[in-house]
């Protein structure tokens, strides 16, 4: 969850800071950049399988 909220900060400040200054072509590619770039991190790095409970063992008698 740590990853996911910092990629989003990162993103958040790409748009807002870093292309405050730039042309609506420019703002264009670069979203579509990071969103491929999203894709392949969301490909390679998928989230971890939900934990399973061990059962109790059973006394054998």
């Amino acid at each position: 969850m740590g990853g996911a909220v910092l990629l989003g900060v990162t993103v958040l400040k790409l748009f807002l800071i870093d292309l405050s200054n730039r042309g609506g072509s420019e703002r264009i590619v670069v979203f579509i950049a990071v969103g491929v770039l999203m894709l392949g991190v969301g490909y390679f790095a998928p989230m971890p399988p939900p934990a399973v409970a061990s059962k109790p063992k059973e006394a054998t008698s």
